[in-house]
């Protein structure tokens, strides 16, 4: 279930499209909210590529997502923990933002590809409509039916003919950015190959913190040092009190009282400057030509973490021992994977706060020549999705910039 939210926090393009082709059906005058109401004397809220985004637009995609996060709340209510709301998960202004740019750049690029329908067809398919609902009122009593020229008009002032036109730009575009990219058989089958092939590999991961707790447990110190500690910090306060002229101030504490803090506070001290002094034993080894992560686990104090064979779509979590694993899809790593291939040492590398050394053995090639086909159809799908994907996102990120995409109002900002 918890995936389910995660997933509402990245609803896609796909979605977005979805919703609003349906909004694209509620009436304005039918609104439940009244935001269209609110940003009245507005004006404009924003523009696209010279035209002006008005109020009634705004007012008509934040009712649509609001609708849209009601009916989250509504399916997802039963497992949310306590304090949690929908609303952490579902961006409100986000959606409108999306809605709104989908509703004004999907008719341009449909436009351009041909995909719009001319005023005079919609005209035509609303009046096709209204005949077909007033032919629907034969079982309403004489006194409660409509004309045709009355539904007509009624349709058209609940959903104008503007409106209907870009909905079927937006519906007709959104249909075929929506067909899923054909990959060529290469492609998956080097898919396949890399998530299938393996490398080798042994770990060590650490930070600063975690090695100082190491040689901190290791640090003895004898009665002399700490009682001497102790009077080098008396003497310390003693001077510091002197020279900014302090009066009043509270007795000197005992040796006995403040030992257990001296001894732990010269114990970190001590600890810190061995972890220096190994700090730069380990970038002199790893220095070197030929240099061994076996050489960096001697001078760290550390095991190295055998995690076996490890394929190339589990870089991501890399056994790094005690149940930690370590993160090396990353561009400093694969990059030196695509350089070196097998048989080498890697490191230091950056994960979050952690140092990784690695040590890559031999490439482990799958074992089968070609792909199941389950596997392919698998692959196929998800990477030709994925794909779609990308290329909506990038084809609206480029369009919103091309036309001066903006709006200046927050719907959290919006009084309902």
């Amino acid at each position: 279930m918890k995936d389910v939210l995660q997933w509402i926090t990245r609803v896609g393009a796909w979605v977005i499209i979805l919703l609003l082709v349906g909004m694209m059906a509620f009436t304005f005058t039918g609104q439940d909210l009244n935001v269209t109401g609110v940003l009245a004397g507005r004006g404009g809220v924003g523009s696209y590529a010279g035209t002006t985004i008005t109020g009634r637009d705004y007012g008509f995609h934040y009712n649509g997502c609001e609708r849209q996060a009601s009916l989250y709340r509504q399916q997802f209510k039963d497992i949310l923990g306590p304090g949690q709301s929908i609303d952490q998960f579902f961006n409100l202004d986000d959606c409108v933002r999306r809605s709104l740019q989908q509703s004004y750049i999907l008719p341009m690029v449909g436009k351009r590809m041909g995909l719009g329908a001319s005023l005079v067809a919609i005209q035509k398919s609303a009046e096709e409509e209204a005949i077909e609902q007033f032919r629907n009122q034969q079982t309403l009593l004489e006194e409660d039916r409509m004309s045709a020229r009355q539904i007509y008009e009624r349709n058209l002032q609940n959903y104008p003919l503007d409106l209907r036109q870009r909905q079927t730009a937006i519906e007709r575009t959104g249909e075929l950015l929506n067909e899923t990219i054909v990959l060529s058989d290469e492609a998956v089958k080097a898919r396949w190959l890399a998530q299938e092939t393996g490398l080798q590999m042994r770990v060590l991961r650490y930070n600063n913190p975690q090695l100082l707790a190491r040689l901190k447990k290791k640090v003895t110190v004898t009665e002399a040092e700490v009682r001497k500690a102790f009077e080098e910090e008396q003497a310390e306060k003693a001077e510091k009190a002197s020279s900014e002229d302090e009066s009043g101030e509270a007795a000197p504490k005992s040796f006995a009282a403040e030992r257990p803090f001296v001894e732990d506070r010269l114990k970190t001290k001590l600890a810190r400057e061995q972890l220096n002094k190994i700090k730069e034993q380990v970038k002199t080894i790893s220095g070197e030509s030929g240099y061994t992560i076996d050489a960096v686990a001697t001078a760290l104090g550390l095991p190295i973490e055998n995690a076996g064979v490890v394929k190339l779509g589990q870089l991501s979590g890399v056994p790094a021992g005690k149940g930690t694993r370590a993160n090396l899809n990353t561009s400093e790593f694969l990059k030196l994977l695509g350089e070196r291939r097998e048989n080498f040492t890697a490191g230091p590398l950056a994960d979050g706060e952690f140092t990784v050394f690695v040590n890559v053995g031999q490439l482990v090639k799958p074992g089968a020549a070609v792909a199941p086909a389950a596997q392919t159809d698998e692959i196929q799908d998800r990477l030709g999705r994925d794909l779609t994907g990308q290329f909506y996102t990038y084809l609206m990120q480029e369009e919103s910039l091309r036309g001066a995409f903006t709006v200046n109002v927050n719907a959290d900002d919006v009084q309902r």
